[in-house]
């Protein structure tokens, strides 16, 4: 009978503690489930700020700009408050009349360049349009095609390395962030629009960019071609240009000058200098620029 009785009491206390177990694991299920809901939710929080870093040429300085504010890095800035009520925090790094080498060796240089772009969510890039301006100039006076084509392709080359490198020494400070990299335009088309040889390598330039963009993660590439032509929008537009180009010979020489008394033709660029975006271009510019970010970011 004892022997019973005991055996019957390691039963219920067997059945006890396999119940007592079982409500434990029960409890911290529950609780695991709890926590995960909290921090999906808590991953779910709305953006209230983000940095971003301009660096560049003349085009991030927001030279042609008439308000002197710096182009379309404070209208990216507006558009972000109005448009998403982010609080974009930006820095503006362009200077004028800069490479690609040159803006790679600021950055590798440049200890705030540098801090900068490891806050950053976002890094804005203008480059290309001084590094094919100053080739065209260089070889402007080659009458021999092959010759002409030869170093251009060379200089082109040059450039990509030189845009590899920009893009390498941006990662390395911060490889989470998102660059958009700009394309560029041809500011000479509708006074020179039967000039073919600007246009091309402008198309060739942009190929660079738009290729190279895509071979680094979290890049993208930012089209601005639409400037080349400005309010000419229609193909019978641009022909009537052709038709009325009055010039056949041309010299880039010609348009490295920094002030121009004649009106702008073209309505997205400056009166000033005929080359850089007025405020209409930089709002193409920033519009441009938003649609591909909004394309790209997380922002809740």
């Amino acid at each position: 009978m004892k022997r019973i009785i005991k055996y019957l009491c390691l039963i219920a206390i067997s059945c006890i503690a396999l119940l007592a177990y079982f409500s434990i694991n029960i409890n911290n299920k529950n609780v695991h489930h709890v926590n995960k809901i909290e921090q999906s939710n808590d991953s779910q929080h709305v953006v209230k700020s983000m940095n971003l870093v301009a660096i560049g040429d003349s085009l991030t300085q927001g030279v042609g700009d008439v308000s002197n504010n710096g182009g379309y890095v404070p209208r990216i800035k507006q558009l972000f408050d109005d448009r998403l009520g982010i609080d974009l925090n930006v820095k503006n790094y362009g200077i004028a009349g800069e490479r690609s080498d040159q803006i790679n060796q600021r950055v590798l240089n440049k200890k705030n360049i540098q801090q900068d772009i490891k806050n950053a969510n976002i890094v804005v890039i203008t480059v290309g349009g001084n590094d094919l301006l100053q080739a065209l100039q260089k070889n402007a006076l080659i009458s021999n095609k092959n010759t002409f084509r030869k170093n251009m392709t060379k200089a082109l080359d040059t450039y990509q390395i030189n845009l590899n490198k920009l893009l390498h020494s941006i990662k390395q400070y911060n490889h989470n962030c998102n660059i958009y990299l700009f394309g560029v335009y041809n500011p000479l088309y509708v006074y020179f629009a039967n000039v073919d040889k600007i246009t091309d390598y402008v198309n060739k330039l942009n190929l660079i960019n738009s290729t190279t963009a895509n071979d680094y993660k979290a890049c993208h590439y930012v089209d601005i071609n639409s400037l080349t032509y400005g309010q000419f929008k229609t193909e019978e537009q641009r022909k009537s240009l052709l038709k009325d180009a009055k010039h056949s010979n041309f010299n880039v020489k010609d348009f490295s000058r920094e002030e121009s008394d004649s009106k702008e033709i073209n309505d997205y660029l400056s009166d000033k200098d005929n080359f850089h975006p007025n405020d209409a271009g930089y709002d193409v510019m920033t519009n441009n620029l938003f649609k591909v970010i909004k394309s790209n970011e997380k922002f809740n």
